[in-house]
């Protein structure tokens, strides 16, 4: 490892990385905008990185175009260049997509990933156990009014029977109080045209659908008076 003095700047990259394991360069960027820390120049950020990279600080790679990184401390237990799930990459760089949406659009609000609620002990207390044991990708939580929403990605159109019998439990969950809704993040039509048909014949729950497209968030439910 190169001699390299790690910077507050430098910091914030490493935090956001351990919450979020990989996230490409935008992300960074963007979270960093949205927290009103670190580079403020995308070109500042990009040269910083490469020189931690360099220095052995990060690991990247190229997915699509975009470049990936992630802390070096990610492969303590599997080699440098470790075989990349690709499926659940997808995932995770899209969960971060609508977690930088969503500290940028609550300000006041607390943002939770998998990985902050599992550091929170949320988990063994049983507070944020769902639907078969699973923990959402994101929640929400309104302090002043002590409400808190759950946050899912879904990239893909599950079976229609599965997907009703989910959004039927977490229906449920809304009525008894154990949530106080339910937001859907997606970049898959499919999904949308399931979910506008669903809402139709279930209205009266906060459970929202939104649709990325040309690199912004749609409201689908405001848009088609859903819900």
């Amino acid at each position: 490892m190169k001699n390299l003095r790690v910077t507050e700047n430098d910091n914030y990259i490493f935090t956001y990385l351990n919450v979020c394991g990989y996230a490409t360069l935008k992300q960074v960027f963007n979270y960093m905008l949205a927290n009103q820390v670190g580079y403020k120049s995308f070109e500042s950020l990009r040269n910083r990185v490469y020189s931690l990279v360099s220095a052995g600080y990060l690991f990247k790679f190229v997915y699509r175009s975009d470049l990936v990184l992630f802390n070096t401390n990610l492969t303590a237990k599997r080699s440098v260049n470790p075989n990349v799930n690709f499926a659940k990459l997808e995932h995770s760089l899209m969960v971060n997509e609508v977690y930088n949406y969503l500290k940028l659009k609550y300000t006041n609000f607390s943002i939770m990933n998998e990985h902050q609620i599992r550091a929170g002990m949320l988990v063994e207390q049983n507070k944020v156990i769902g639907i078969n044991g699973k923990i959402p990708d994101l929640i929400i939580n309104d302090f002043e009014t002590s409400k808190s929403y759950w946050v899912e990605v879904e990239l893909n159109l599950k079976s229609s029977q599965r997907f009703e019998k989910i959004l039927n439990e977490y229906k449920s969950m809304i009525i008894t109080g154990k949530i106080d809704g339910v937001y859907y993040f997606t970049d898959n039509n499919e999904v949308v045209s399931f979910f506008k048909k669903y809402l139709k014949d279930n209205s009266g729950f906060n459970i929202r659908i939104f649709l990325y497209s040309s690199n912004s968030w749609i409201d689908i439910n405001s848009i088609y008076n859903l819900g």
